[in-house]
């Protein structure tokens, strides 16, 4: 009780106090794999009360802050409202989707709080629970991998027969590109910490556990992640210098690498069990060879021209009166314009762009600034070439934890 009662004394006000509990039920509940197989009434209840944490949280705040979070979550649910009529009538109830959407929002809606609050040992306080409970999934997932060494990738067909997988806590697709926006936010906390080793050993838990994942995808993003960071860091031109690098790199491949660098580099992923990865590197060089630019990875460009169809049939609303359920479902950005037409793709930007410049405004610490930029331009990436919805914990890496480092670090001591 006493230690209770010292940590209600830090609390500035009303609302953080809310906000900060409403945080700590919510997010165990959705990044933890082994909460998916416990009694769902359960569930439900503690999510229940996190909203409600949440809603006294808002009617706590002040006037700008209420009024910016009720903006957000009205339009936010507008848009998932027109999402559901676009594509999910047929296959789910109204209720069951926009409960699914919240949360994917919640996280957002708690970032809108933050960086309109100083809060700093909130922020701390939370920020040092996500880490803790993220580097414990990392640790159960790299364990689970190596006796199921396909369980994250299954993990993305939402089977219920996977319990086996949620038992020993392995993480799936969310966690995985969830990971990967995490990276990021570690090597900009590590400037300012005591024990630089004990992050950039979580770090390097974090990429081995991309790389089991056998998410060819992740492990790319993450790589470019790192390097606009760098770029952005210590290159003016970042624009041209990014491309000129990647461009520079597929030619090299394509045009001088011999077949035998391509079965070696996929040799090596095979020997290590991560046979899905070797079979995409294989794949991407018999397409090369036979003079195909996508091969079997391009069956992907199938899927976009379904959500394409859908837009392009009817541009405005997307499938919103028209219940098209045939779309993509593998780029959430050309989801979005199929489903909603550009009435609901303009909503989805006007979110993106309010955040963004809170984000902005947050602090002037440059270092911050290329941290919290690369993370939600690779986010935005992310939505291009793969689905974001459904994904909590790709959402909290994504809003919440540049929220809660968005606190002037340099001249506090938060190790």
């Amino acid at each position: 009780m006493n230690k209770i009662s010292s940590m209600t004394k830090k609390f500035k006000c009303k609302s953080e106090k809310y906000i900060f509990f409403s945080a700590v039920l919510f997010l165990p509940i959705k990044i933890i794999p082994y909460f998916n197989i416990i009694n769902r009434t359960l569930r439900l209840s503690i999510v229940a009360v996190a909203f409600i944490m949440l809603i006294l949280g808002i009617i706590n705040s002040n006037r700008k802050q209420k009024s910016s979070i009720s903006l957000f979550i009205f339009i936010s649910m507008i848009f998932s409202i027109m999402n559901y009529y676009g594509q999910w009538t047929d296959l789910i109830s109204l209720s069951d989707k926009l409960y699914a959407f919240a949360l994917f929002w919640f996280p957002l809606w708690l970032a809108v709080y933050y960086l309109q609050e100083e809060a700093s040992w909130s922020k701390k306080t939370v920020f040092k629970y996500l880490l803790i409970l993220q580097t414990f999934i990392v640790i159960t997932t790299i364990i689970g991998l190596i006796e199921y060494p396909k369980a994250a990738r299954d993990l993305a067909s939402y089977v219920n027969t996977l319990v086996i997988y949620y038992i020993k806590n392995i993480g799936g697709y969310d966690f995985i590109y969830g990971s990967v926006l995490f990276i990021p936010c570690l090597l900009y906390y590590s400037r300012f910490v005591k024990y630089k080793i004990i992050i950039y050993f979580i770090i390097l838990l974090n990429i081995i556990c991309i790389v089991m994942s056998q998410y060819t995808l992740a492990l790319i993003l993450l790589i470019l992640a790192v390097i606009y960071m760098f770029l952005k860091k210590y290159c003016k031109n970042t624009t041209s210098l990014i491309i000129a690098y990647i461009g520079a790199f597929i030619i090299m491949l394509i045009s001088i690498a011999p077949k035998s660098f391509f079965y070696s580099v996929a040799d090596t992923f095979y020997k290590y069990s991560l046979n899905a990865v070797g079979d995409k590197i294989i794949d991407f060089y018999t397409s090369i060879s036979r003079g195909e630019f996508f091969g079997t990875i391009g069956d992907r460009i199938d899927l976009y021209t379904n959500s394409l169809k859908a837009f392009t049939n009817h541009p405005l609303t997307g499938s919103v009166f028209f219940n098209n359920t045939v779309l993509g479902g593998h780029a959430e950005l050309l989801d979005i314009l199929g489903a909603c037409g550009l009435l609901g793709f303009i909503l989805f930007i006007y979110l993106m762009r309010k955040y963004y410049t809170l984000l902005k405004n947050t602090q002037s610490n440059p270092h911050y600034y290329i941290y919290a930029k690369t993370v939600f331009w690779f986010f935005i990436l992310l939505g291009c070439v793969d689905t974001l919805f459904n994904s909590p914990a790709i959402a909290v890496n994504a809003f919440l934890i540049p929220a809660l480092l968005s606190m002037d670090y340099q001249n506090r001591d938060y190790t």
